[in-house]
């Protein structure tokens, strides 16, 4: 049988037209006149030269130093192709600008066998700051605190943070902030966290692109149960001229602690307020913040108001009545002893609303010495005080005490 007779003329032409096709091809492809390709490759990392100098002159960029741009090169397909933005080295050099907004110049550098087209943009925008460090507050946020609760015996560490960077946006920063989850704490002890912190601007938002000299805050707290006690505020000295005729006060305050020891804690007392420093305006008023006296291992609640008294004052008249010893009530003695009190004058110095002065007589008011802790004969010198049936602002004797010769009653016959 003859083999090649089976294969036509027809079918050995279509075979041959393949095979040049191919051979073309590759011709064209690889050969001696290679097809040239044009290719943006994007996003090309711009290598920021001389960036140390700016430290050195105690500069810093505002702003993130990542800059990127997009590259156009041409070349054979076989080489271009393949190329990706590790392939290209651009870079932008800031050596000898200063404080302000620039445009630098870009150069790039693209492999062997392709040619540079263009740079998308050949200029990229700095803006070179000073360079400051300044410390901010730590503040902590504790999430999932049960109700009727509160976060108490606080210790943070550092409770501050140094933050450095470009000026405009250091001085953006308000705080460094951290969050604490606070489930599964100890109840009645003190609780132990490490917080990650971030810097945040005045309207709480991230402000990115500045160091910290602390990344990490150690949290030490306690939840503490919630009371309100009343509020006592205490008062000392005199106003010149003038009298308290009203104070506005919150009448109770709310106190935090462990159970405990909030149930030796009936009232709170302020410390006392000296009405002699009271600078007044043109209402006769005055607003005092007040520091309170709280025991150890409680503290005052996140719920307060704020503890600020409000005196209202007026212009008061005084007027002064003198006494004599023998004027003088001795009250309370023991019944097993007598006493006189010692000759001498006494002034009684009162304030108060004007008409209620004009019409006070020395009878209205009393002058009195206890005698109650009197225990044994001799001479004692005791406190005298004053009952009125009036409501007297302010009223005072000088001297403030007196003499008393104390004995025993004699037995009559």
């Amino acid at each position: 049988m003859n083999f090649n007779s089976k294969i036509s003329p027809n079918t050995v032409n279509k075979i041959l037209s393949v095979v040049i096709a191919i051979f073309l091809w590759i011709f064209v492809i690889g050969g001696e006149n290679p097809v040239v390709k044009e290719r943006t490759i994007r996003s090309v990392p711009v290598n920021l030269k001389n960036l140390e100098m700016l430290a050195d002159n105690n500069l810093t960029i505002a702003g993130s130093t990542e800059y990127t741009v997009d590259v156009k090169i041409k070349g054979q397909r076989t080489v271009v192709d393949p190329l990706t933005a590790e392939d290209i080295e651009v870079e932008a050099d800031l050596f000898g600008y200063g404080q302000g907004q620039h445009y630098i110049n870009v150069t790039a550098i693209v492999p062997d066998n392709t040619e540079l087209v263009e740079i998308r943009s050949p200029r990229i925008q700095v803006n070179i700051e000073e360079m400051i460090a300044v410390s901010k507050p730590v503040n902590i946020n504790f999430a999932n605190v049960p109700e009727g609760k509160e976060i108490g015996g606080l210790v943070i560490q550092p409770t501050e943070v140094e933050v450095s960077g470009a000026k405009s946006l250091v001085d953006s920063v308000a705080w460094t902030f951290g969050t604490v989850n606070i489930s599964g704490y100890e109840e009645g002890k003190t609780n132990e966290a490490q917080v990650e912190l971030q810097p945040l601007n005045d309207g709480e938002a991230l402000v990115e692109n500045v160091r910290m000299s602390s990344l990490y805050a150690d949290v030490n707290y306690t939840v503490m149960d919630v009371k309100e006690v009343p509020l006592t505020v205490e008062t000392q000295g005199e106003l010149d001229g003038r009298v308290v005729e009203d104070m506005e006060v919150p009448q109770t305050i709310q106190v935090r602690g462990l159970a405990k020891d909030l149930e030796k804690v009936q009232q709170v007392v302020t410390e006392p307020v000296n009405l002699a420093s009271l600078e007044l305006d043109e209402n006769e008023s005055a607003a005092v913040l007040l520091t309170v006296q709280l025991p150890r291992g409680v503290e005052l609640s996140k719920n307060n108001p704020s503890l600020t008294a409000v005196f209202h004052c007026k212009r008061a008249s005084a007027t002064t009545m003198e006494y004599t010893g023998d004027e003088i009530q001795l009250t309370n003695l023991p019944e097993s002893m007598e006493g006189e009190i010692v000759a001498g004058t006494y002034t009684v110095t009162v304030k108060g609303d004007t008409n209620l002065i004009r019409r006070l007589r020395k009878s209205d008011i009393t002058l009195v010495v206890d005698g109650r802790e009197i225990r044994e004969e001799g001479e004692v010198s005791l406190a005298v005080q004053t009952e009125c049936d009036q409501e007297l602002e302010h009223v005072s004797v000088t001297p403030e005490f007196v003499t008393v010769r104390v004995r025993y009653r004699r037995n009559e016959e």
